[in-house]
């Protein structure tokens, strides 16, 4: 018996599979290659109606849910996957935590050896942002479920995630330092974000803090915003900070990625 799962669903999978992108060939033929959905006369039809009804940039874009994008011109049957970066690999939120903590043990030894002076290794943090915009990503998802979320692409300076719907688009910029950083000073936050996202990593990388920061004015007439420095979330506030670090919310971020470590991101 074919599976009863909906079309969007299946297509989000058979786009990761194909490696985010593909043309409407490539689809129909691991649709096939698949073989878990009822494939009627009009089937190669449905597929179409679906991408459009989950795309902004078609007419038929029901307001909800943004997950497909066009690649190329309309008309030339290119279509991608917004969230592929974060669903390519690692399909579930358990996938995900599980590759933190494997990193961050891989990542504690590393250190060690970095700060062996008889080594000739650079000090650096690579991944700390990837893992602070998953997190944000998560959170952005369960505090607007009714709305559209957009993953901004590694060009876009000014925002990571928007939250979008027919009449308003809220534009989330991420910042992330971890445990590691020794100056914790945060990277340079661009012009063009309505709420700034401030999270601090623990050594296993995961959440000890969160902020909310909506206040604009700190950007003034500049593009960006060099040598702030993220809150210890174990000392005292620095009431003098530009930057909004005196409700730390982290308590809201661990509920919502202790839900999702018990589902599927495509639930």
């Amino acid at each position: 018996m074919k599976s009863k799962r909906s079309w969007s669903e299946e297509l989000r999978e058979v786009l990761i599979d194909l490696g985010g992108t593909a043309y409407l060939s490539e689809i129909y033929g691991r649709v096939e290659e698949r073989n878990i959905m009822p494939l009627l006369y009009d089937w190669k039809l449905t597929i179409r109606c679906a991408l459009e009804t989950y795309c902004s940039q078609c007419s038929k874009y029901d307001g909800k849910n943004d997950w497909f994008y066009i690649v190329e011109e309309k008309g030339k049957g290119h279509w991608g996957l917004r969230d592929y970066q974060y669903l390519s690999n690692n399909k579930s939120v358990q996938d995900m935590l599980l590759t933190i903590s494997e990193y961050a043990a891989v990542y504690r030894k590393l250190e060690l050896l970095q700060r062996d002076q008889r080594t000739f290794i650079q000090v650096g943090d690579q991944k700390t942002g990837v893992f602070g915009e998953f997190y944000a990503y998560l959170f952005t998802k369960e505090k607007y479920k009714d709305k559209s979320i957009i993953l901004a692409q590694p060009s876009e300076k000014a925002w990571d995630i928007k939250v979008t719907d027919k009449n308003t688009d809220i534009k989330i910029q991420v910042k992330t330092v971890s445990a590691y950083s020794m100056t914790r000073t945060i990277s340079p936050i661009h012009k063009g974000w309505d709420v700034l996202y401030l999270i601090s990593l623990d050594e296993s990388f995961l959440p000890n803090g969160f902020w909310i920061h909506t206040d604009k004015s700190i950007m003034n007439n500049i593009s960006e915003l060099k040598g702030k420095k993220m809150q210890n979330p174990y000392k005292s506030v620095n009431e003098q900070s530009a930057l909004d670090f005196k409700e730390n919310k982290v308590g809201e971020l661990l509920a919502v990625i202790k839900k999702y470590e018990k589902e599927s991101l495509f639930l």
